[in-house]
C-alpha cells in the first residue's frame, strides 16, 4: 500500500496544478480544443514510450470493452470538469469534483478490498478534507454566483471519474499495465474528440502561442496525474490511490488563493489540514 500512498499523493499534486492551469486554458480556447490538442499531444508522447515499454494487446474482448467504456467516462468527466472550471468558480468546482475519490473508494470497499482501521481513518480524513478545503468563501460571492457556480458539471465529473478510475484500476491496469491503459485511453480519446469536432463542424485551430502553451501544460500535468494514479492502483490499493488523488482539490484551492486571490474560508483551511493529516495517517498505518 506504500506505493498507493506515494503515487496517490503525487497524482493529487499534479491534478491540483492541472485544475488551475486548465481553468485559464479553457477560458481562452474552449473545452473541445483544449481536450483535442492536449490529448493528441499525450497520444504521440505515450506512443513513443510504448516503443520502449511494450504493451500487451492480445486480451479478451471484454477487457477492451471495459477499457474503452471507462475511457468514455473519463472523457465525459474531463469535459464536465473543464466546463465547470471555465464557467464556474474553483471554490465550488474543486470540492464537488473531489468526491470522485469517495465514489471510487466506495466501489472498492463494496467489491471486497480490505483496509486496516488506521488506513480507513486516513482515507476518511483525506476525503473530508478534500471537500472542506474548497468551502465557499465568506465574501458571499458563491451565493451571488450560484447560478453559474459550476456545481452541476462538477457533480457529473465526480461520478464519471469515480466509476471510470475504479473500473480501470480493477480490470484494465492489471491486464494492460499502467502505461498501456493510459496510452490506449489517449489514442481513443483523441479519435473520439476529433470526430465530435468534425460532426459539429467546430474549428479546432489554436489562436495563439500562449493558448497552445497553456493547453499543452495542462495536458502534460493531467497525464502525469493519470499515470501516477494508475501506478498507485497497480502497486497497491485502488481505494487508497483513488481517494488520495482526489486531495487535488486542496492543492488547487491553495494555489488559487496564492495566484488568483480567491478567498479561502476557515473551513477551507481546516480541510487542507485534514488532507495533510489523512496522508500522514495513511503513511503511519503502513509502519
Amino acid at each position: 500500500m506504500n506505493e498507493a500512498i506515494l503515487f496517490g499523493a503525487a497524482s493529487a499534486l499534479l491534478y491540483g496544478v492541472t485544475n488551475l492551469v486548465a481553468r485559464f486554458a479553457n477560458k481562452e480556447t474552449g473545452v473541445l480544443r483544449t481536450m483535442l490538442w492536449g490529448q493528441a499531444l499525450m497520444a504521440v508522447l505515450l506512443t513513443l514510450a510504448v516503443f520502449v515499454h511494450p504493451v500487451r494487446l492480445s486480451v479478451p474482448p471484454l477487457q477492451w470493452l471495459i477499457l474503452l467504456g471507462s475511457s468514455l467516462m473519463v472523457m465525459a468527466g474531463t469535459a464536465c470538469l473543464y466546463h465547470g472550471l471555465a464557467k464556474g468558480r474553483v471554490a465550488v468546482v474543486a470540492p464537488v469534483m473531489a468526491c470522485y475519490g469517495a465514489v471510487g473508494a466506495m466501489l472498492s470497499f463494496v467489491t471486497g478490498e480490505d483496509l486496516t482501521p488506521a488506513a480507513g481513518a486516513g482515507l476518511a480524513l483525506a476525503g473530508v478534507g478534500a471537500v472542506l478545503a474548497a468551502s465557499p468563501s465568506p465574501d458571499g460571492k458563491d451565493k451571488a454566483q450560484s447560478k453559474h457556480s459550476g456545481w452541476l458539471a462538477a457533480s457529473g465529473s465526480a461520478l464519471f471519474y469515480g466509476i471510470a478510475y475504479w473500473l480501470q484500476g480493477k480490470y484494465s491496469v492489471p491486464v494492460f499495465g499502467a502505461v498501456g491503459t493510459i496510452w490506449i485511453h489517449y489514442l481513443f480519446a483523441t479519435l473520439v474528440v476529433a470526430l465530435l469536432a468534425l460532426v459539429r463542424r467546430q474549428s479546432v485551430r489554436m489562436t495563439s502561442l500562449k493558448d497552445t502553451a497553456l493547453v499543452f501544460a495542462s495536458a502534460l500535468l493531467a497525464c502525469g496525474g493519470y499515470l501516477a494514479l494508475a501506478f498507485g492502483q497497480a502497486g497497491g490499493s485502488i481505494a487508497v490511490a483513488t481517494a488520495l488523488s482526489a486531495a487535488a482539490s486542496a492543492i488547487t484551492v491553495v494555489l488559487a488563493w496564492l495566484f488568483t486571490r480567491e478567498k479561502v474560508s476557515r473551513a477551507g483551511w481546516i480541510g487542507v489540514a485534514c488532507v495533510v493529516a489523512g496522508v500522514a495517517t495513511l503513511h503511519l498505518s503502513q509502519g
